[in-house]
Protein backbone atom coordinates (compact mmCIF):
# COMPACT_ATOMS: atom_id res chain seq x y z
CA UNK A 1 0.00 0.00 0.00
CA UNK A 2 1.40 3.36 -1.33
CA UNK A 3 1.77 6.05 1.60
CA UNK A 4 0.29 9.59 1.44
CA UNK A 5 3.38 12.08 1.69
CA UNK A 6 2.61 15.17 3.53
CA UNK A 7 2.09 18.29 0.87
CA UNK A 8 2.76 16.24 -2.24
CA UNK A 9 -0.40 15.93 -4.08
CA UNK A 10 -0.55 13.80 -7.43
CA UNK A 11 2.84 12.75 -6.51
CA UNK A 12 3.22 8.94 -7.19
CA UNK A 13 6.11 6.42 -5.86
CA UNK A 14 7.69 6.71 -9.21
CA UNK A 15 7.69 9.99 -10.29
CA UNK A 16 10.43 12.93 -9.29
CA UNK A 17 8.72 16.14 -7.64
CA UNK A 18 8.61 19.21 -9.70
CA UNK A 19 8.70 21.34 -6.76
CA UNK A 20 12.26 21.00 -5.95
CA UNK A 21 14.60 24.06 -5.76
CA UNK A 22 18.45 25.16 -5.46
CA UNK A 23 19.68 27.65 -3.30
CA UNK A 24 20.28 30.81 -5.40
CA UNK A 25 23.95 32.25 -5.65
CA UNK A 26 23.84 35.50 -3.97
CA UNK A 27 26.45 38.26 -4.78
CA UNK A 28 27.14 40.79 -1.74
CA UNK A 29 28.76 44.30 -3.60
CA UNK A 30 32.01 45.87 -2.39
CA UNK A 31 30.90 47.80 0.62
CA UNK A 32 34.37 50.20 -0.08
CA UNK A 33 32.83 51.28 -3.70
CA UNK A 34 29.00 51.75 -2.01
CA UNK A 35 27.20 54.24 -3.82
CA UNK A 36 23.33 54.85 -2.68
CA UNK A 37 20.86 52.72 -5.01
CA UNK A 38 23.28 50.06 -6.47
CA UNK A 39 23.04 47.43 -3.79
CA UNK A 40 21.06 44.25 -5.49
CA UNK A 41 20.97 40.75 -4.93
CA UNK A 42 21.26 38.68 -8.24
CA UNK A 43 19.17 35.25 -7.66
CA UNK A 44 18.61 34.87 -10.88
CA UNK A 45 14.86 36.19 -10.66
CA UNK A 46 13.74 39.27 -11.59
CA UNK A 47 11.39 40.36 -8.60
CA UNK A 48 9.40 43.70 -8.82
CA UNK A 49 6.09 45.06 -7.13
CA UNK A 50 4.99 44.68 -10.69
CA UNK A 51 5.71 41.13 -11.11
CA UNK A 52 4.36 40.50 -7.34
CA UNK A 53 0.58 42.27 -8.26
CA UNK A 54 0.72 40.38 -11.67
CA UNK A 55 0.55 37.45 -10.04
CA UNK A 56 -1.95 38.11 -7.42
CA UNK A 57 -4.15 39.01 -10.06
CA UNK A 58 -3.03 36.56 -12.60
CA UNK A 59 -4.08 33.96 -9.39
CA UNK A 60 -6.88 35.29 -8.74
CA UNK A 61 -8.30 34.90 -12.39
CA UNK A 62 -7.17 31.97 -13.72
CA UNK A 63 -9.39 28.95 -14.35
CA UNK A 64 -6.49 26.64 -15.03
CA UNK A 65 -5.47 24.06 -12.66
CA UNK A 66 -6.57 22.76 -8.90
CA UNK A 67 -7.69 24.48 -5.59
CA UNK A 68 -8.25 22.56 -2.48
CA UNK A 69 -10.86 23.10 0.05
CA UNK A 70 -9.05 25.19 2.19
CA UNK A 71 -7.96 27.45 -0.50
CA UNK A 72 -11.07 27.53 -2.22
CA UNK A 73 -13.19 28.52 0.93
CA UNK A 74 -10.54 31.04 2.11
CA UNK A 75 -9.90 33.22 -0.60
CA UNK A 76 -13.97 33.03 -1.68
CA UNK A 77 -14.64 34.32 1.77
CA UNK A 78 -11.85 37.04 2.14
CA UNK A 79 -13.20 38.00 -1.64
CA UNK A 80 -16.75 39.03 -0.14
CA UNK A 81 -15.51 40.34 3.05
CA UNK A 82 -13.32 42.87 0.98
CA UNK A 83 -16.72 43.29 -1.73
CA UNK A 84 -18.68 44.29 1.22
CA UNK A 85 -15.91 46.63 2.98
CA UNK A 86 -15.41 48.40 -0.48
CA UNK A 87 -19.02 48.86 -1.29
CA UNK A 88 -19.20 50.03 1.89
CA UNK A 89 -16.72 52.73 1.67
CA UNK A 90 -18.70 53.74 -1.43
CA UNK A 91 -21.49 54.35 -0.20
CA UNK A 92 -20.30 56.44 3.00
CA UNK A 93 -18.06 58.09 -0.11
CA UNK A 94 -21.30 59.38 -1.85
CA UNK A 95 -22.94 60.44 1.60
CA UNK A 96 -25.11 57.31 1.93
CA UNK A 97 -26.41 56.61 5.86
CA UNK A 98 -29.51 55.05 6.98
CA UNK A 99 -31.47 58.04 7.34
CA UNK A 100 -31.31 59.09 3.95
CA UNK A 101 -31.77 56.03 2.39
CA UNK A 102 -34.45 57.25 0.35
CA UNK A 103 -31.75 59.99 -1.46
CA UNK A 104 -30.89 59.84 -4.75
CA UNK A 105 -27.25 59.83 -4.12
CA UNK A 106 -27.11 55.99 -3.98
CA UNK A 107 -27.64 55.84 -7.67
CA UNK A 108 -24.33 57.46 -8.59
CA UNK A 109 -22.83 54.87 -6.41
CA UNK A 110 -24.31 52.32 -8.75
CA UNK A 111 -21.31 51.98 -11.08
CA UNK A 112 -18.48 51.73 -8.50
CA UNK A 113 -20.20 48.97 -6.96
CA UNK A 114 -21.02 47.29 -9.69
CA UNK A 115 -16.96 47.42 -11.34
CA UNK A 116 -16.25 46.18 -7.70
CA UNK A 117 -18.76 43.67 -7.71
CA UNK A 118 -17.93 42.22 -11.15
CA UNK A 119 -14.28 42.13 -10.20
CA UNK A 120 -14.86 39.99 -7.24
CA UNK A 121 -17.29 38.15 -8.86
CA UNK A 122 -15.19 36.96 -12.04
CA UNK A 123 -12.13 36.27 -8.53
CA UNK A 124 -14.91 33.96 -7.33
CA UNK A 125 -15.73 32.52 -10.15
CA UNK A 126 -12.32 31.25 -11.04
CA UNK A 127 -12.14 29.67 -7.61
CA UNK A 128 -15.55 27.58 -8.23
CA UNK A 129 -14.39 26.56 -11.96
CA UNK A 130 -10.67 25.20 -10.43
CA UNK A 131 -12.12 23.67 -7.52
CA UNK A 132 -14.74 21.69 -9.73
CA UNK A 133 -11.54 20.82 -11.46
CA UNK A 134 -9.97 19.54 -8.40
CA UNK A 135 -12.79 17.13 -7.91
CA UNK A 136 -12.05 16.01 -11.61
CA UNK A 137 -15.27 18.06 -13.22
CA UNK A 138 -15.49 20.21 -15.98
CA UNK A 139 -16.02 24.29 -15.13
CA UNK A 140 -18.44 23.94 -17.90
CA UNK A 141 -20.72 22.23 -15.56
CA UNK A 142 -21.83 25.86 -14.16
CA UNK A 143 -23.59 26.96 -17.30
CA UNK A 144 -26.08 24.24 -16.47
CA UNK A 145 -26.87 26.28 -13.05
CA UNK A 146 -28.89 28.52 -15.79
CA UNK A 147 -31.68 25.51 -16.08
CA UNK A 148 -34.60 26.89 -14.78
CA UNK A 149 -35.66 24.77 -12.09
CA UNK A 150 -32.84 22.18 -11.92
CA UNK A 151 -30.08 24.48 -11.97
CA UNK A 152 -30.97 25.96 -8.45
CA UNK A 153 -30.85 22.19 -7.46
CA UNK A 154 -27.43 21.49 -9.19
CA UNK A 155 -26.13 24.81 -7.84
CA UNK A 156 -26.54 23.81 -4.39
CA UNK A 157 -25.33 20.34 -4.95
CA UNK A 158 -22.39 21.10 -6.47
CA UNK A 159 -21.92 24.15 -4.30
CA UNK A 160 -22.34 21.67 -0.90
CA UNK A 161 -19.90 19.42 -3.43
CA UNK A 162 -17.27 21.78 -3.71
CA UNK A 163 -17.10 22.83 0.17
CA UNK A 164 -17.12 19.54 1.45
CA UNK A 165 -15.94 16.83 -1.06
CA UNK A 166 -12.19 15.70 -1.13
CA UNK A 167 -10.44 16.41 -4.53
CA UNK A 168 -9.16 13.61 -6.92
CA UNK A 169 -6.29 11.59 -5.03
CA UNK A 170 -3.63 11.89 -7.03
CA UNK A 171 -3.50 13.38 -10.66
CA UNK A 172 -6.20 14.21 -13.13
CA UNK A 173 -6.90 16.22 -16.30
CA UNK A 174 -6.70 19.33 -14.98
CA UNK A 175 -3.30 19.16 -13.52
CA UNK A 176 -0.42 21.99 -13.84
CA UNK A 177 2.69 22.34 -11.93
CA UNK A 178 1.56 24.87 -9.62
CA UNK A 179 -1.43 22.22 -8.61
CA UNK A 180 1.00 19.27 -7.75
CA UNK A 181 2.41 20.97 -4.14
CA UNK A 182 -0.44 21.84 -2.46
CA UNK A 183 -0.33 21.19 1.65
CA UNK A 184 -3.66 21.05 2.71
CA UNK A 185 -6.41 19.20 0.40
Amino acid sequence: MQRKEFGKRGASAHSTPQWTTTTPQRSLPDVRSFTPGTVTFDDGTRFSAGTMIWGMFSTMFSFQGRVGRLTFFGMTTLNFILMIMLCSLILASYGFSLENAQSPLIFDALWPMFIVFAFFSGSNLSYQVRRFHDRNVSGWWMLAWFIPVVGSFLSLYQSFANLFFRGTPGPNRFDTVQSQAYVFD
